[in-house]
């Protein structure tokens, strides 16, 4: 049902249990700070460009507003709020503090998740439900991020228990206060992810059943402050749109039109399908894929009747799932997956009461303390990898490296190991291109918002590797640098692109190798057009540091 206060709490369930859940509460959050706690940015593109915007909008006071910055803003479609909540905490010189407002978050839904769930589902039932989802793996990857995520999905919780409450209550007072909240949630929302139209559209139709032309009312509340962003967004010449960046997807694929739509499709099903199992553990054998699909088809079951009610939940979570199956990213699917898994996890328990009922004639209430708990044990092996692989990170020279996903979802130790050292080396090539590249100047790489955060100085995708060479020069003519590292970056298919397709005028500056390595492998490199300045050889870009044996 809807949100409920400590005195309903203290009547259904005693001290005793109040008591268990307030410890257990105090100690995740404890260990949640602790596990995200770090100095380093995570591991998603988007959170380089969420701290980018923080930078602009941290500057706008006093108009000092750097190139970097200013790029970020350039290529942002996101909404406002997150960045600004970020830069009130530093932006990028803030990134630890960023963290901790993640986690606070998260911390936030959970508290929502469980006070929304617990009259209908029980008390115990709604704990196991909260508990899994806060120790899956999929949450602690995302609490590694400084994304908008956690924030979405509290904002997300509030607004659909409010609304179901103003479903529920006669006394028209708590029902315009509910409406009121549902408001409100709903436009911080908007103003947090461009994906809660899928909360909009659910919610007005609910709505306009319900509440007639009042409806529109509420619907002008929840829109308007994101009508009048985009506004001035738009007012400031930033005009980069989400049908900029899904024109670019689909021309990643080597097809056009309808093919590239039909295997742009194809691929998001198949990343979703993934990130579904991955929510249970990262690295997932049989009997965690055999788990994973027993719960989503649980969780189908417990769906189908709320949908037929139309009960908001359900139509948002069809909605949503509609649109992120025709975005195709599917690098981000899990985080995209994230944020309606409490929901899922919601229908499962609905799902097993059901099957329990109908086969047995066993009570609701038990059943779904049963499944809460069966479902609890299958993501425990995941949250014991995760805890075990975080006490190995302690005490290394690229501690802080560890401090994001990649170093969890490599499978191996030594994987690992490998992966935060050469990160390590490529970030500290970047923040050397300062005294090689002159501000104001840009510079091509394959990640560019990684770039553009740890250098200052503008990055820029390179061409893909199937244009024409001709194409290829007049597009390179922007820049006089290119970057290039060992790691590859989608649509890019090869390390160290584009430098098998630069011509002679281009001159290496200087290079980062791996000392201790068989041959010192080279790790990046910065080029530069030759002719506009003369060219001075660098012996490294960084501090050479041996890498792990």
């Amino acid at each position: 049902m809807g949100l409920i206060d400590s005195d309903r709490m203290r009547e259904h369930t005693g001290g005793g249990a109040k008591a268990l859940l307030v410890a257990a509460s105090g100690l995740y959050a404890t260990g949640l700070y602790v596990f995200t706690w770090s100095w380093e940015v995570g591991g998603s593109p988007d959170t380089r460009i969420y701290l980018l915007m923080a930078d602009y909008l941290a500057s706008l006071p006093t108009g000092e507003i750097g190139a970097s910055a200013q790029r970020g803003m350039e290529v942002a479609m996101f909404p406002p709020l997150h960045p600004l909540l970020l830069a009130l905490l530093g932006g990028s010189s803030g990134i630890a503090w960023t963290h901790a407002l993640t986690a606070t978050c998260l911390l936030g839904a959970l508290w929502a998740l469980f006070q929304w769930q617990r009259e209908s589902l029980g008390f115990w039932p709604a704990a196991g439900l909260t508990a899994t989802f806060a120790l899956s793996p999929s949450t602690l990857m995302i609490a590694l991020e400084s994304l908008s995520e956690n924030l979405y999905l509290w904002l997300s919780l509030l607004y659909l228990a409010a609304l179901e409450r103003s479903g529920v209550e006669t006394d028209p007072d708590p029902r315009r206060r509910a409406l009121r909240t549902a408001s409100i949630m709903l436009a911080l929302a908007l103003l947090t992810r461009s994906a809660a139209v899928a909360l909009l559209v659910s919610g007005g139709l609910i709505l306009w059943r319900r509440e007639g032309r009042r409806a529109w009312r509420l619907a002008v509340v929840a829109v308007a402050p994101l009508l009048a962003w985009l506004v001035l967004k738009s007012l400031a010449g930033f005009g980069q749109t989400y049908e900029d960046a899904y024109s670019s997807r689909l021309a990643a694929f080597s097809t056009s039109g309808l093919a590239a739509v039909w295997l742009a499709g194809v691929a998001q099903l198949q990343a979703l399908a993934t990130a579904w199992e991955t929510t249970f553990s990262l690295h997932p054998g049989l009997p965690q894929r055999i788990g994973a699909w027993i719960v989503g088809g649980l969780s189908l079951l417990g769906f189908a009747p709320r949908l037929r009610a139309r009960d908001p939940s359900a139509v948002y979570v069809v909605t949503y799932l509609g649109m992120i199956v025709a975005w195709p990213f599917p690098a981000h699917a899990s985080r995209f997956l994230y944020v309606i898994t409490p929901l899922l996890l919601v229908f499962a328990l609905e799902g097993a009461a059901l099957v329990g009922r109908r086969l047995a004639g066993w009570e609701a209430g038990r059943v779904r303390a049963v499944a809460a708990v069966l479902i609890g044990v299958l993501v425990l092996p995941g949250c014991s990898f995760v805890a075990t692989r975080f006490v190995e990170s302690r005490d290394r020279t690229y501690e802080a490296f560890t401090h994001t996903p990649r170093w969890y979802t490599r499978r191996s130790l030594k994987q690992a190991e490998l992966d935060a050292w050469f990160r390590q080396a490529i970030v500290e090539a970047m923040q050397t291109l300062p005294a090689w590249v002159e501000p104001g100047a840009c510079v091509f790489a394959t990640d560019p918002m990684e770039l553009t955060l740890r250098s200052g100085r503008v990055g820029l995708y390179p061409p893909p590797g199937r244009v024409a060479q001709s194409t290829f020069d007049d597009y390179l003519s922007r820049c006089d640098f290119v970057f290039v590292s060992a790691r590859v970056f989608f649509p890019y298919d090869e390390p160290f692109y584009p430098l098998n397709r630069l011509s002679g005028v281009f001159q290496e500056v200087g290079s980062r190798r791996a000392q201790g390595l068989p041959g010192r492998p080279i790790v990046a490199r910065l080029v530069r057009r030759t002719g506009d300045a003369d060219v001075t050889r660098a012996d490294s870009l960084a501090v050479d540091r041996d890498p792990p044996r």
